[in-house]
């Protein structure tokens, strides 16, 4: 006697999709809210990689560029999907331009003043912070400056969000403006977080400085004085503190895809915080140093399309890569237990 065993298969709609680099797929429902998160992912134009809960960098750094290149003081750092690598250089007043994973400069734009922070959307335009309350617009073709946006003061920190509103994050006036960027010639300041105040209260920030905007508008805000990183939800003046106390005057911030945070302590270390767990990732001993291991009062950071972090080391005047070694997701390939 037989028996006859039919599998039923049950046929869903999916489409697979390659990001810009052709090396991440993505298999997309027929849903809705997960078609349109996935369009947004897309538009973006940073890295955010996916990164498993044990993912492992290189403690020891290697120098992707020093003095010699930038000269001193480098603030700023942005890497675009395609790896073109963008270096605020304030000693030399320039923006400096690794395109395309290329180990050596390859443009230099000559901004005039000291740039503090860069910003670069999908059409390669550039935003470079400059002195008199001014950010400035450049394109990469022409490497010509095209428009000025004026905000309150200097920005330690730019964002452009999906809606193509440019932010602002103001150390001294303690407060996040924007400005839309699709009417410009009607543009004007937009206060989104703090009140022109020093304070530690869910409605004030004390020298705010990086900051990023997520695919569902929340922004983040390094809010150095107050030691903590404060989420503003869209249209929401009174913020949520996501990280606290175990921060030291935080300088930058960035998500990866599963919206970890990835931060820089500016007293020397990274961090992580996922799913209420915070990590050291570099510079654990807490102590200033210029070895491959240590770093010196860090500025910014930004991943490439690898998942490498690159940080702005700005008092040994270099820009350090700390190489992803492992991205398994068994917590049993890493003596966990």
């Amino acid at each position: 006697m037989f028996k006859l065993i039919i599998a039923i298969h049950v046929l869903v709609l999916v489409t697979i999709y390659a990001d810009e680099s052709g090396s991440d797929f993505y298999i997309i429902s027929s849903s809705e809210k997960r078609t349109r998160r996935f369009n947004y992912v897309l538009a973006v134009s940073y890295n955010q990689p996916k990164l498993c809960p044990y993912a492992e960098w290189n403690a020891n750094a290697t120098t992707f560029a020093n003095s010699s290149i930038i000269e001193t003081i480098p603030r700023g750092i942005f890497i675009n999907r395609k790896n073109n690598v963008y270096i605020a250089a304030l000693g030399k007043r320039q923006i400096i331009i690794w395109l395309n994973d290329s180990q050596t400069e390859s443009l230099i734009l000559n901004v005039g003043h000291d740039p503090y922070s860069v910003f670069v959307t999908k059409s390669d335009d550039i935003y470079v912070e400059i002195a008199d309350n001014c950010v400035q617009k450049w394109k990469l073709k022409t490497k010509e400056s095209m428009w000025c946006g004026i905000f309150s003061s200097r920005c330690f920190g730019l964002f452009v969000d999906l809606n193509d509103s440019l932010y602002c994050s103001i150390e001294s006036q303690h407060v996040v403006e924007k400005i839309p960027l699709n009417n410009l010639t009607n543009a004007s300041k937009i206060l989104v977080a703090g009140n022109y105040s020093v304070g530690s209260s869910s409605d004030m920030l004390n020298k705010p400085h990086g900051i990023f905007i997520d695919i569902n508008f929340n922004l983040y805000v390094a809010d150095c004085g107050n030691n903590r990183i404060q989420r503003f939800e869209l249209g929401q003046k009174t913020g949520t503190t996501v990280v606290n106390n175990i921060l030291n005057c935080p300088t930058g911030v960035i998500l990866d895809s599963d919206n970890n945070l990835y931060i820089v302590d500016h007293f020397n270390r990274i961090v992580r915080s996922r799913e209420s767990i915070f990590e050291c990732l570099v510079g654990c001993t807490n102590e200033p140093g210029s070895t491959s291991s240590t770093l010196d009062n860090p500025f910014s950071l930004a991943f490439d399309s690898y998942g490498n972090i690159f940080v702005t080391d700005m008092n040994n005047n270099r820009i350090q890569k700390f190489t992803l070694i492992s991205n398994s997701c068994s917590k049993y390939l890493h003596g966990k237990y």
